[in-house]
């Protein structure tokens, strides 16, 4: 199955077992395949979807627009990071999450990795220098610049830019970026081929325990009247979590398969913290770094913002 840098999973789902065509689910991932998304990509291949009734199929899209695909009835479920969640509810879009891919404590490396050849040292090096996060004011932006708020680095003094992880090791090696925002597996081949040095792990100490990492959301009307079919997908998912623990070797092969990263760089990497369930303390550290760093200017009510 061909994976694209910025794609949609969108299913147009028929559930017999509740009588009616479930509408379709759509989950964007963050500049390329990640570790996050893994549950889906098992539910997906191992048929585990189709045994609660779901017939899921694979649409090409960009992650940045998830919400207009949303609204516009496009896609019916997409994958974002909780930021772009509290940037849409802030613009007025009526989203809500239906369901978590992972939480926090992150059991493997997210890191900031400085280039080899950057004129970088310490912290207080990054001034005036340029950093390449994922995704723009996604949750490694965020990190970003909390890391440089706790090194006493005025952000407006770095510039950060968007660098999808496919090309991360060559951004570095051609100095265009001086660093980069990292997790495993990717952060691997980083150091696995020298082209950065890890300067410091971005979330382990800075993120609490139960904070979301990304998650699924729907419209608020679409989540409402859609009830059964987002009690299928959570199904599916769980299924897919049973099955990563019960098969590691399996699952960590699928994975290298869908970040087309090479087996022995995947072969060692931990699972994350998976579940679906939400809660309202699971978006409270990006809450509130979302308003200390002006991509929301008012403070949502978290609970409203979650599913039943």
């Amino acid at each position: 199955m061909a994976i694209t840098r910025r794609f949609l999973l969108g299913a147009a789902a028929a559930l017999p077992a509740f009588g009616a065509r479930a509408a379709g689910l759509s989950l964007t991932y963050t500049g390329v395949a990640i570790a996050d998304a893994l549950p889906v990509f098992i539910a997906h291949e191992r048929g585990l979807f189709a045994q609660h009734g779901l017939d899921v199929t694979m649409v090409p899209g960009n992650g940045a627009t998830i919400p207009a695909v949303l609204v516009s009835g496009t896609a019916q479920i997409g994958q974002m990071p909780p930021t772009t969640l509290l940037e849409a509810a802030e613009a007025g879009i009526d989203l809500v999450a239906v369901a978590a891919c992972d939480a926090t404590p992150h059991p493997s490396d997210v890191a900031l990795v400085v280039g080899t050849n950057a004129p970088v040292k310490q912290p207080e090096d990054l001034r005036g220098r340029k950093i390449g996060v994922p995704g723009l004011n996604g949750t490694f932006h965020v990190l970003a610049r909390v890391f440089l708020r706790q090194h006493g680095i005025d952000d407006g003094s770095v510039s950060i830019v968007e660098v999808p992880y496919p090309r991360m090791v060559d951004t570095l090696r051609s100095g265009a970026v001086d660093a980069v925002t990292a997790p495993r597996p990717y952060l691997d081949r980083m150091l696995d081929l020298k082209a950065g040095w890890k300067m410091a792990e971005i979330v382990r100490g800075t993120v609490p325990d139960g904070t979301v990492n990304i998650l699924h959301a729907s419209t608020r009307d679409w989540a409402a009247s859609n009830g059964p079919a987002i009690a299928a997908f959570r199904a599916g998912l769980d299924d897919a979590i049973a099955l990563i623990h019960a098969e590691p070797d399996a699952a960590r092969a699928m994975l290298a398969q869908y970040t087309k990263l090479p087996p022995d760089i995947v072969a060692g990497l931990p699972f994350l913290n998976y579940g679906w369930r939400m809660r309202p303390e699971g978006l409270a550290f990006w809450i509130d770094e979302a308003l200390r760093q002006g991509l929301i200017a008012h403070h949502p009510d978290a609970a409203v913002l979650i599913a039943a």
